[in-house]
């Protein structure tokens, strides 16, 4: 069994119940962190209080309590378990049309029993869709319509059990209200998300892939036939937003849709701001939970376009935060967590990236020291008062040529290749309306300042001599916590002592 198949079933012994996810979440801590909150830890781990402020479980992600009940939902996620999905929320099954697109082809069969027969389900594999290979459809979201408005949400966990209860997972949820006659035409947001919206190709029954156009099905209760399309989602006012959306597309982007994805629209929404000149040399962070073949070459310019800004400079540092084989040895799953950490040893081994490598196991305020990161986040901070950001991304990018994108020079020209479908949303002081922090002692706010909550400390605390980071494809055989070392790394598994 490979490491990551052990990691699931790991995680499944302590998934026996919902953890405390299942309760109405209060509007404090949102409203205090932009939206941006952590994924709640089950709570058969007994986590201290700390652990649960400004957490969210799945309920209170897609507003499962709320009063009205969806008429649409659209989930997009790498791996599903429907199991789980409906566990969490079993009132899905009464709405009218639920749309499901994934990243692996053998985890729903959409002919099988079970499936509600209102539910569409396409499997997005870019080498089907697009010719492109070693792609995945690795973006998780939840958009939600109601009679009232529509709810958007960007995280960063697969719904699978193991990854929303025992990982440190992030994520940022806002509602909308429908147009009105007084409402903007449009907005970066709405224009952003209607971009990455346009990009799913699916494959209807008996028919060929292409362009995903929208469904129809009838109302149960007026028996109205009713339509869900990438226009309909222009009906609502995103004017709002607090985030610009942060997308990634399989393809080959020319002309003016060079930089509509990955690092190059980040280096575009980044060179519009203008930031606080104490930021003019601040240093980058990088924290994320696989590590795709880089070269120097295009690292150097994901850096630059992350070092963009109107009135910034190129970072003069660029910190990576990747665990350290201790720190996956110790953490609540031991071993198999590292089945979700893809390091491998040829590209961890690279000379230049063990001298940016950073301990990910320093939180003192949320307790995710022993939550194995699936989160991922990249932001800048204050080089005198780390507790300060300039930007902050919370995204499902790991740090890959193929999730962020990179410069070609074509045969017609420059070209800007991607080959994931990913998102991410990018706070900014412009969009937030407020200073950008850290929490140091609580996770509160107040008028002028925001608290995120990140699962790490800043400035980041480099490894040590003795540090070691992980790479999943090699065995360990110092026993964690529950007896067990690898063999061989993913392809031999865990071994019980």
């Amino acid at each position: 069994r490979t490491a990551s198949a052990l990691a699931a079933s790991a995680s499944a012994a302590s998934s026996s119940s919902s953890p405390d996810g299942k309760s109405k979440n209060t509007s404090q801590s949102e409203s205090q962190s932009c939206g941006f909150r952590l994924l709640r830890l089950h709570d058969a781990h007994r986590r201290p209080a700390s652990a649960r402020a400004a957490s969210v479980g799945l309920r209170g992600m897609v507003g499962a309590d709320r009063p009205l009940q969806p008429k649409w939902v659209v989930v997009t996620n790498y791996m599903i378990s429907l199991e789980f999905l409906l566990e969490e929320w079993p009132e899905l099954r009464a709405v009218p049309k639920v749309l499901i697109f994934h990243g692996r082809e053998d985890d729903i069969d959409p002919a099988a029993a079970g499936i509600p027969p209102n539910w569409e389900v396409y499997p997005m594999i870019p080498e089907k869709t697009h010719g492109i290979r070693f792609g995945v459809f690795h973006t998780k979201s939840f958009v939600i319509g109601f009679d009232d408005g529509i709810r958007v949400v960007v995280h960063t966990a697969n719904l699978i059990p193991g990854d929303f209860y025992n990982k440190s997972q992030g994520s940022w949820e806002m509602d909308f209200p429908r147009k009105t006659s007084g409402s903007a035409r449009s907005s970066d947001f709405e224009d952003d998300f209607i971009a990455y919206m346009s990009t799913y190709h699916v494959k209807r029954p008996k028919a060929r892939i292409k362009r995903w156009t929208g469904s129809t099905w009838n109302d149960p209760g007026s028996g109205k036939r009713q339509s869900l399309t990438v226009d309909t989602l222009r009906g609502f006012d995103y004017s709002g937003a607090n985030v610009r959306l942060i997308g990634s597309a399989p393809g080959w982007h020319k002309n003016r849709q060079y930089s509509a994805f990955g690092h190059a629209k980040l280096r575009d929404v980044l060179r519009s701001e203008k930031f606080d000149p104490g930021f003019k040399h601040a240093p980058l962070v990088a924290q994320f939970s696989s590590l795709g073949s880089l070269n120097k070459p295009w690292l150097e310019r994901f850096k630059a376009s992350l070092s963009t800004g109107g009135n910034l400079e190129m970072a003069p540092k660029f910190q990576v935060i990747w665990p350290t084989v201790e720190e996956v040895r110790n953490s609540l799953e031991g071993y198999a967590a590292g089945g979700s950490i893809p390091g491998y040893k040829k590209n961890v081994n690279k000379a230049f990236f063990r001298p940016m490598c950073h301990k990910w196991a320093t939180d003192t305020i949320h307790d995710r020291k022993q939550a194995a990161p699936h989160i991922k986040t990249f932001l800048r901070y204050h080089p005198k008062d780390p507790t300060k950001l300039a930007w902050l991304l919370l995204t499902s990018h790991n740090l890959s040529k193929a999730a962020w994108g990179e410069h070609q020079n074509g045969r017609f020209g420059e070209q800007f290749f991607i080959r994931h479908w990913e998102l991410g949303v990018l706070f900014l002081p412009s969009t937030c309306r407020k200073t950008l922090s850290t929490t140091k002692a609580a996770c509160v706010g107040n008028e002028t300042n925001l608290r995120f909550p990140l699962p790490y400390d800043l400035p980041p605390v480099p490894y040590g001599s003795k540090d070691e980071p992980w790479k999943w494809d090699v065995g360990y055989r110092v026993p964690d916590g529950f007896g067990r070392i690898t063999v061989d790394g993913q392809a031999g598994g865990l071994l019980q002592l």
